[in-house]
């Protein structure tokens, strides 16, 4: 892993202070680059980041998974009380790749999907059906014997 104080991505790394601002509210775009540096570095390591791109996206899917996972406790939570499901008119297509999209896949597994061109919207709760799919892709992944 390279050291970002020698060879600081100045641009990168004034993106990120900015993010951090403006999510967090605390702002450390008048501390010494140095300083920061070394405390993002550290952070760098910890994550297996190489720079602070890398640790941006890294960042971004933590967010991503923040919101995945809290939708999934609300999902949780609803599911105790009786409610209205929000159907509407859904292509299919869109939902599936959207479930496969949030997985991780395993490199030895080869993901294979058989749709017709032309299938037709249906009336469905996007966000229950994309979870459902989720689940059934997640529990084959753990299924497979050697993990494919």
């Amino acid at each position: 892993m390279e050291n970002m104080i020698a060879g600081i991505d100045a641009t990168a790394l004034d993106l990120l202070l900015e993010k951090v601002h403006r999510e967090t509210g605390y702002d450390f775009r008048e501390y010494k680059c140095g300083t920061v540096a070394r405390r993002l570095e550290r952070r760098l390591h910890a994550t297996g980041a190489e720079t602070y791109s890398d640790y941006m996206e890294f960042l971004d899917i933590v967010d991503d998974e923040v919101a995945s996972s809290t939708k999934i406790i609300n999902d949780l939570l609803g599911f105790s009380r009786v409610g209205k499901s929000a159907v509407s008119p859904t292509r299919i297509k869109k939902v599936i790749d959207d479930a496969l999209s949030r997985l991780a896949i395993p490199e030895n597994i080869e993901v294979v999907k058989k749709l017709d061109a032309d299938l037709p919207e249906v009336n469905i709760d996007t966000d229950q059906i994309r979870q459902v799919l989720v689940n059934i892709i997640m529990n084959a992944v753990q299924a497979m014997p050697g993990g494919g």
